[in-house]
């Protein structure tokens, strides 16, 4: 699918993206899960309030399970 394509993003909400071309608005993606990159807000938070990586994950864990 060729066009111009577009990402919308908030770092604590996450991003849409989409592709405009002449047949139309195409949603592509909704990603409703905030990153985990060094520029993502979740590790800085937990950084912030001391708790390593491998913490934020097991509590995620635990919270799913």
């Amino acid at each position: 699918m060729e066009g111009n394509a577009y990402v919308f993003y908030h770092p604590q909400y996450g991003g849409l993206r989409v592709v405009n071309n002449e047949e139309g608005l195409f949603f592509i993606e909704v990603n409703i899960v905030p990153g985990m990159s060094e520029a993502s807000i979740m590790p800085k938070q937990a950084a912030e309030m001391g708790i390593p990586l491998s913490r934020l994950f097991g509590m995620t864990l635990e919270n799913i399970l």
